[in-house]
């Protein structure tokens, strides 16, 4: 296990060296309702499938020493039963020893407006967003604001959690 950490330690690009720990924040946006408000339930009826998914794919990640001796902190939030602390997740980021990276998933076309919204909130702080989409619509907007797009990300051949978390100390 050490000789696989290690070797994969020397792919890590040099802005990711600095960091000791990244923090992944998963997010399932909600939506807005014909008024504007976000839509939030009292109680969760069902829990998201693709938090569960993503963070079992995360904690195996971890497992493995894929980043080698850099630590994964997770945190995942439905906010279809929860509210989001926006402002918490921001003080995170403050964190010098490590990189954060908020991932908006589970998105499709409903929920698309309270992404972007979201991701403008985290990049206005230099947070790093990523949105897993199946939106056409979705690379032309989200490149003007700086928010990485991945399209049909899970069960695609071209797409992997580990290259995926290794690729967010390369970029911004």
């Amino acid at each position: 296990m050490r000789e696989y950490s290690e070797s994969l330690q020397a792919l890590l690009p040099p802005q990711a060296r600095q960091y000791r720990t990244l923090r992944i924040v998963f997010i399932k946006p909600s939506q807005y309702d014909d008024d504007g408000y976000v839509i939030r339930f009292w109680k969760g009826v069902l829990p998201s499938n693709t938090l569960s998914v993503l963070r079992g794919l995360t904690e195996d990640v971890e497992r493995r020493g894929v980043l080698g001796d850099i630590a994964i902190r997770l945190d995942t939030f439905d906010e279809v039963a929860q509210k989001v602390p926006v402002r918490q997740i921001m003080r995170w980021s403050r964190q010098s020893d490590t990189k954060l990276v908020v991932c908006l998933v589970g998105v499709q076309t409903p929920q698309f407006p309270r992404a972007l919204d979201f991701g403008k909130q985290f990049r206005a702080h230099g947070i790093d967003v990523i949105v897993g989409d199946s939106i056409p619509a979705a690379p032309s907007i989200c490149s003007a604001t700086r928010i990485r797009i991945f399209r049909n990300c899970i069960g695609s051949r071209s797409w992997s959690l580990p290259a995926r978390l290794k690729d967010t100390g390369a970029r911004y």
